[in-house]
């Protein structure tokens, strides 16, 4: 077959070309750290990357979700706390109000507190988050405006897995606000010289105690789904790195390879030229 020089030019110069391109996707891969730059590159890597990057998206915004669920149950542990605190207070009071040796000054100073300790309650039970009633229902009715038609507050933690953080007013203060009914009864004894009704005092501390427990309860649910999440984040991660970040010290060996392969055929070409029809017609 008579392989002619135009052939030869046209070979010569296609091999390089390919030389200079794999040499140039190596080398973009080396800049970016990734194996696929382009869909085109590898179209089944490139889909694997973008279902696995949807997935991290989605469990970034349930952490968010569970981070304002934590933040909500956190601040709801905090004033069912100090509740309990108060009630234990109250009760101290009523024990004290149910002795015999009071003056009716001594009365007079336990009623004042009592005022104060319910004003803290009703304080408590009508706080917000950002617009956002920790109690809700109608047994927070006369709390603050539009309250007792709150909706219940509930996160989506997980794919499917909705958790409440806010907790029933009537779990609280019982049906029909019994809380601040017992603490108008208690304020009119002591106005009487009456007995204090210890026995629904601990009802309401009972209620508060029950409430918290419920609340913990849902904490540590909320705890468990953050830690499984935060374990499959961690090996999406795992998988996406194995789609898609290379190797660098295989890249960076194989882009040494490939320049010496480009080096040797520019090499090659030179020598190839260096002798045409002008050197004959010398």
């Amino acid at each position: 077959m008579r392989i002619s020089h135009q052939m030869l030019h046209n070979q010569t110069i296609n091999r390089m070309q390919q030389n200079a391109s794999r040499m140039a996707e190596t080398y973009e891969q080396a800049a970016s750290g990734k194996k696929v730059v382009r869909a085109s590159d590898s179209p089944q890597a490139a889909v694997d990357a973008m279902k696995l990057h949807g997935q991290l998206a989605e469990m970034e915004q349930f952490k968010a979700n569970q981070d304002k669920g934590v933040l909500f149950m956190d601040e709801l542990d905090s004033k069912l706390q100090n509740m309990s605190s108060i009630l234990q207070r109250i009760n101290e009071l009523g024990i004290q109000a149910n002795s015999d040796v009071l003056f009716n000054g001594e009365r007079d100073l336990l009623n004042k507190e009592l005022g104060e300790l319910t004003e803290e309650l009703k304080s408590i039970a009508s706080h917000s988050i950002q617009g956002e009633f920790l109690f809700t229902g109608s047994a927070a009715t006369g709390l603050a405006p539009g309250q007792e038609t709150s909706p219940a507050k509930h996160i989506l933690a997980a794919r499917g897995t909705a958790v409440e953080v806010s907790i029933p007013a009537e779990t609280v203060f019982g049906p029909n606000n019994e809380l601040f009914d017992m603490l108008s009864t208690m304020k009119t004894a002591l106005d009487n010289n009456e007995h204090v009704d210890l026995g629904a005092i601990k009802e309401s501390s009972d209620r508060v105690a029950d409430a918290l427990a419920l609340t913990g309860a849902r904490k540590n649910r909320l705890d468990s789904i953050q830690n499984r999440m935060e374990d499959s984040k961690i090996e999406q991660k795992a998988l996406l790195s194995k789609v898609e970040d290379i190797d660098f010290a295989e890249v960076l060996t194989k882009l040494k390879s490939e320049e010496a392969v480009y080096q040797a055929s520019l090499a090659a070409t030179s020598k190839l030229y260096t002798t045409s029809l002008v050197d004959y017609l010398r």
